[in-house]
């Protein structure tokens, strides 16, 4: 009988902590959708060049590429490499690009990523939904199981 509730309680533990671990993941990345938009809400717009694309490793060591590009605010130059990382080669060098950036930070020029959002929410809906799955199994089998 009590090997059967140390069981039990270590079972609850488990899915108790995975539970709050999907959350908390979901949590992260609906916090980065936010952010995404508050910027490009904010931000002010640019047209900007591309010096070239950028080809690197991600860290399996497939080929990836990043857009580094160059754009004018207030009569300064910025040379910033893009972060996203893709496998295509993205735009082509010479190619003009609409740069977002914020006054109060005009170093931090981003390109437009419209799937951003989409792709933070989808993982955010995926770990919040496999929580709920997570204390829904649980309910059911630690309370209906008979």
């Amino acid at each position: 009988m009590y090997l059967e509730l140390t069981k039990a309680l270590f079972g609850c533990f488990i899915l108790l902590a995975l539970t709050l671990l999907q959350f908390w993941g979901a949590k992260l990345f609906f916090k980065k959708v936010i952010e995404h938009l508050c910027f490009y809400r904010d931000a002010q717009k640019v047209m900007g060049d591309v010096i070239a694309p950028v080809k690197g490793f991600d860290s399996e060591g497939d080929t990836v590429f990043q857009t580094r590009y160059s754009y004018e605010v207030e009569g300064k130059e910025y040379l910033v490499t893009d972060d996203l990382l893709t496998n295509w080669r993205g735009h082509k060098k010479g190619s003009t690009v609409q740069v977002y950036y914020l006054l109060s930070n005009p170093e931090d020029g981003r390109l437009a990523h419209p799937t951003r959002p989409f792709l933070y929410s989808l993982f955010a809906a995926l770990m919040a939904g496999t929580g709920c799955l997570i204390v829904t199994l649980f309910i059911k089998y630690a309370f209906f199981n008979s």
